[in-house]
């Protein structure tokens, strides 16, 4: 057994997955970020609107996925390129190419559909083993 890490450790430890995208439309190369664990929860509260019984929640298409890609694009030193106000900016771009950056940001931060599922509500299924999927299918 290794021995027990501390406070300090663990939060130095902790290095984000990013990606470096070619995106032939825009003339050069992006880099994706995994998100914290925070960023996540703040881009499933807009994502998803919770019933009033707070029983199921539904998906919320408006900028789905400028919403994800915004919080996932940073420069080289990790720091994001917009900011949460910028999203409608970002969404008014091809839908194609957001299309394809929402695709790796998902895989990235692994968001599979049984994810998008369970936070609607539609799932019977416990909490999801957190697999990552490439296959959005525009659904979130």
């Amino acid at each position: 057994m290794s021995k027990l890490l501390t406070k300090d450790q663990i939060l130095a430890a902790d290095r984000k997955k990013h990606e470096d995208i070619e995106v032939k439309e825009w003339g050069g190369t992006v880099r994706l970020q995994e998100l914290s664990a925070s960023d996540r929860d703040l881009w499933e509260a807009e994502a998803f609107t919770v019933a009033p019984d707070g029983a199921s929640a539904k998906f919320n298409p408006k900028h789905a996925r400028a919403r994800l890609v915004v919080r996932c694009l940073v420069d080289e030193t990790g720091r994001r390129l917009f900011t949460d106000d910028e999203v409608a900016a970002l969404g008014s771009l091809s839908a194609s190419t957001m299309q394809k950056l929402f695709n790796k940001a998902r895989a990235l931060n692994a968001i599979t559909n049984s994810d998008i599922k369970e936070l609607e509500g539609n799932s019977d299924a416990g909490p999801s083993a957190g697999g990552s999927s490439t296959s959005a299918k525009g659904s979130a």
